[in-house]
């Protein structure tokens, strides 16, 4: 995130049984811990920093929806 550099993004886990298999990722930024999921890696990052700066500065990102329908 380029706000607050430095940040170290944490994997987590998956979540369900393939195909629909969900990465969870986390971060934490001043003490507190977030974390979110995504299809990928990369989306479930995207997702993660998404509800960072919506919460940090206000922004209003919407995260990236976990499957296609």
């Amino acid at each position: 995130m380029q706000m607050r550099p430095g940040l170290q993004y944490r994997e987590i886990g998956t979540i369900g049984d393939p195909p629909n298999v969900l990465q969870r990722m986390g971060v934490t930024v001043d003490d507190v811990d977030y974390e979110s999921s995504g299809r990928s890696k990369k989306i479930a990052r995207r997702n993660v920093a998404v509800c960072v700066l919506n919460e940090l500065f206000g922004t209003n990102f919407v995260k990236e929806p976990p499957f296609e329908e």
